[in-house]
């Protein structure tokens, strides 16, 4: 039996949760206007990006991945972020969410070297692919959820 919601459910749902990254073109405004209600200036950027009212669709697996791709310090907070670097996090995600929307395997890693297809994601104390050093791990956030990323390529 298929759930559909229409009306004021609809409505509600629509009001509670962000724009769906696997469905639409981000809109950066609308992310950064539902970011400045919603999330407090110093939330970390982890718990922004798994924040579902702000973007729906972002898992904790996107959200190290896409961090590692943009540079982005896991501990960076919200007020720190200029909003051309928060479109551009939320962009690269629709954009990873969306070619991965088919079975097998997640993929934010394509290279034919069969060295895997995550960048750090699952990857603790392992040697980083761009940099070589140490893939960390740690529970950051509100709600700690296990965040992996590379003291040397995240840090601007």
């Amino acid at each position: 039996m298929e759930l559909r919601l229409e009306g004021p459910w609809l409505v509600d749902v629509q009001r509670r949760l962000g724009p769906d990254l696997t469905r639409e073109r981000t809109d950066s405004a609308l992310i950064a206007r539902r970011a400045t209600a919603l999330v407090e200036p110093g939330a970390l950027l982890v718990d922004l990006l798994l924040d579902q009212r702000v973007a729906c669709g972002i898992g904790n697996v996107y959200k190290c991945e896409v961090l590692f791709l943009a540079g982005q310090p896991p501990r960076r907070t919200f007020a720190e972020t200029p909003p051309e670097m928060l479109a551009s996090l939320y962009d690269l995600a629709g954009e990873l969410l969306r070619k991965n929307l088919g079975g097998g395997p997640r993929v934010t890693r394509s290279t034919g070297n069969g060295r895997g297809v995550l960048w750090v994601y699952g990857r603790a104390d392992l040697p980083c692919f761009r940099c070589g050093s140490r893939i960390r791990r740690e529970r950051l956030g509100v709600n700690p959820r296990t965040t992996y990323w590379c003291p040397v390529c995240q840090t601007s």
